[in-house]
């Protein structure tokens, strides 16, 4: 498993850096990823209820005019608000998918750009994408061996050492 990343600088716009992230596997990794569903996990967090907030704002906008548009000619006041729940909801979703922060497995199997108006901002999401991708890679080649049994060993420590939890006392 490999993380591909391009970095980009753009002329212009409000975001002028932007990163593309993509992660390239083989057939068996993506057996595995098939095989134990791991495609829609999350990789970072991000704050969904900012971003779907982000999103209704022109979703409504949009909806409005398209319904404005499309109901007054056919004078049909219902047809109009069905046009504009249904616009609501379509414009929204797509435009949460667009604008959101969270990174899921999917978005970097098929590759993603992400944006951010200072270069420090870009950094600092791209070390959450490599920590994270690191992770997953574990979790991948963990995966090969989840149907055999593991075999831990322990190894014996005083019982006062451990109720303190003090990792670093000598025997």
């Amino acid at each position: 498993m490999q993380l591909v990343i391009r970095r980009y600088r753009e002329r212009k716009g409000a975001s002028n850096f932007r990163i593309n992230a993509r992660m390239i596997i083989d057939q068996a990794e993506t057996s595995l990823i098939d095989t134990y569903n791991l495609r829609k996990i999350t990789l970072t967090e991000s704050n969904p209820q900012r971003d779907l907030l982000k999103a209704f704002v022109p979703a409504i906008i949009i909806s409005f005019l398209l319904a404005v548009l499309v109901a007054v000619p056919i004078s049909s006041p219902v047809a109009g608000v069905i046009l504009f729940l249904l616009a609501l909801f379509v414009s929204t979703a797509l435009i949460y998918q667009q604008i959101r922060e969270e990174v899921r497995v999917n978005d970097l199997l098929t590759g993603r750009d992400f944006k951010a108006r200072s270069l420090i901002a870009l950094l600092e999401k791209e070390f959450e994408i490599r920590k994270m991708s690191d992770v997953f890679a574990k979790v991948v080649d963990q995966s090969r061996t989840w149907e055999e049994p593991e075999i831990i060993e322990l190894a014996p420590q005083p019982l006062f050492t451990i109720l303190r939890g003090d990792s670093h006392a000598t025997p």
